[in-house]
């Protein structure tokens, strides 16, 4: 049964065979997220994920491009963490590297010596 959620005439959700699609009037969510290899071949192989993700991808060792599935405006915030569990090279180091556009943003991941570098687990989350 296909359903929506309201405050004061205000659609704030819609619920669909069980997916539930958050309206664009509700800000400061996090509308994407994802976990991703660093370590696999591009495009990465995602772990888990959720919602406006598209592929991940990259061209450089510690280089990365999240691509969203459908156009976002300008103004979200990204969240990037990331850890190297197998490689022992720990990752700590995430950065967003250059515009956050409408179609994507690239981000890089360095160990604390400040060398690139491929971690095998890296999480990412938008809000929006």
């Amino acid at each position: 049964m296909a359903g929506e959620i309201q405050l004061n005439g205000t659609t704030l959700a819609t619920e669909s065979s069980g997916d539930i699609t958050l309206s664009d009037s509700v800000a400061g969510v996090c509308r994407a997220w994802v976990q991703i290899n660093g370590a696999s071949s591009s495009p990465h192989t995602k772990t888990a994920e959720y919602g406006n993700v598209g592929a991940i991808t990259s061209t450089t060792s510690g280089t990365f491009t999240f691509n969203f599935d459908t156009t976002v405006s300008v103004g979200y915030a990204v969240l990037i963490s990331a850890s190297d569990q197998n490689g022992g090279s720990q990752a700590q180091i995430c950065s967003t590297n250059g515009t956050l556009g409408t179609t994507s943003f690239s981000f890089k991941t360095f160990t604390y010596a400040g060398a690139l570098v491929d971690p095998d687990e890296i999480f990412v989350a938008v809000f929006y």
